[in-house]
């Protein structure tokens, strides 16, 4: 039975280095495995980082983006042993939900119908603080 697990936490905190650190490990036990992130699509992870988007124009692009993912990830499962995911949707409630204010209740709905049933198995969370995170990104 294949397991998803989702790698949540804000930008330098360590989520890409432990799933490249994972990679090498599942890598040498020769187990098989993918690893995906959101948004998947090079376009929309450009759009979100360099335009200029409402909070409700970029959880468009996000969902839109996620149901594509979640797709594949459903694929991915039948296939593997694991998925490894650099964000889900956590991040959306934390960036558009709790960041820009967009209703928890109506996240919550949208992300069911994009993910079409997709649930990580574990989800790992990377608690950084901001002045770590900035020191990565500057320093």
């Amino acid at each position: 039975m294949s397991k998803l697990i989702v790698f949540e936490g804000i930008d330098r905190s360590g989520k890409t280095t432990q799933v490249k650190k994972l990679y090498d490990h599942f890598t040498a036990l020769k187990l098989g495995f993918y690893i995906t992130r959101e948004p998947c699509n090079r376009n929309v992870r450009f759009e979100l980082k360099n335009g200029n988007l409402s909070p409700k124009q970029q959880l468009e692009l996000i969902l839109k983006d996620r149901c594509e993912h979640c797709h594949l990830t459903k694929h991915l499962l039948e296939s593997a042993d694991l998925v490894l995911c650099d964000r889900f949707t956590g991040s959306t409630f934390a960036y558009q939900g709790y960041g820009h204010g967009l209703d928890l209740d109506v996240l919550r709905e949208l992300n069911e119908v994009a993910t079409g049933g997709v649930t990580p198995d574990m989800t790992i969370l990377f608690d950084c603080p901001v002045d770590v995170a900035i020191k990565r990104n500057f320093g």
